[in-house]
């Protein structure tokens, strides 16, 4: 029962990870390192697959065995996530949507004590 739950959680926070890449609301290597996670658990093939991808691998595996994010990469991910939080939360949403800009503002929170909280390299 606990792999059907990894399982499918996993493809859901990969499903949002390569969303990530493309919405700036979304912080795609977080919701990566959650997918390799729970893929850890249930699925040495699809955690495979995260950790030896060219493009972000070595980040997530870094980051899931070690705790490292380098300190250029941190200020990276920092900028990016402050600079389209910020976008999302004052520009792309109307007035309407206070929900929206909460929840743009606590993923932004979030991420930036995950990101801050790991070792530098």
């Amino acid at each position: 029962m606990y792999k059907i739950l990894y399982m499918l959680f996993g493809y859901l926070f990969m499903g949002l990870g390569i969303a990530g890449f493309y919405l700036p609301l979304l912080p795609g290597v977080l919701f990566l390192i959650l997918a390799a996670y729970c893929f850890m658990r249930c699925s040495p093939k699809y955690y495979n697959r995260i950790i030896n991808n060219k493009l972000y691998g070595s980040y997530v595996k870094n980051f899931i065995e070690y705790k490292i994010i380098p300190r250029q990469v941190k200020i990276i991910i920092i900028t990016f996530i402050w600079t389209f939080s910020g976008l999302s939360m004052f520009y792309f949403f109307n007035a309407n949507m206070m929900i929206a800009r909460v929840l743009s503002l606590l993923i932004a929170i979030i991420s930036t004590i995950i990101v801050i909280s790991a070792n530098n390299e």
